[in-house]
């Protein structure tokens, strides 16, 4: 398991949570794609199989970690969300509402 810290706010950087964690998008995704994947896998021996890795958080996270598999199944094949905020909190837009994906 690899956790990653939300950072900390200041004055000079006010906290983004709910615009970095409840915005739908693909952001997280690349972030961990471009930037964490890479460093893991060199120093780790873990699977690239997207069936057997999870994406995981709660509240912000929640939503967080679903919108991450949900723009990339192709890197996250489990989601768990506890007790994730899926509601339309100040910079997040809600999900379609059919299970097609993207």
């Amino acid at each position: 398991m690899v956790g990653i810290t939300p950072g900390q706010s200041d004055e000079e950087h006010p906290e983004q949570r709910s615009k970095e964690y409840d915005t739908v998008s693909d952001v997280n995704a690349t972030f961990l794609d471009t930037e964490v994947l890479p460093i893991v896998e060199d120093r780790w021996n873990i699977t690239p199989d997207p069936a057997r890795r999870c994406t995981l958080g709660g509240s912000s996270g929640g939503i967080a970690a679903f919108s991450v598999a949900w723009f990339r199944p192709d890197l996250f094949g489990c989601v768990i969300s506890w007790v994730g905020s899926f509601t339309n909190v100040s910079a997040a837009a809600p999900f379609p509402s059919s299970f097609e994906g993207p």
